[in-house]
């Protein structure tokens, strides 16, 4: 088990690098600095709301959650 602190940071790092990738695919498409800046905003927000539903659904699923005893 790790800390939350880790936890934290490992996830904070993630998105930093996601977000860095999906500037510099859009970048290289567009060639457009305003337009790569606005997908990159506008794909940061998405993915975070589809994250927190996807983890919403999850934790309603019992199959592979052994019980708390």
């Amino acid at each position: 088990m790790e800390s939350k602190k880790r936890t934290l940071v490992k996830g904070i790092l993630y998105r930093i690098l996601g977000t860095s990738l999906t500037f510099s695919v859009s970048y290289s498409i567009t060639g457009s600095l305003p337009k790569s800046t606005s997908i990159t905003f506008i794909l940061l927000i998405l993915k975070f709301l589809v994250y927190l539903v996807y983890e919403r659904i999850w934790i309603k699923i019992k199959w592979g959650k052994e019980s708390e005893s």
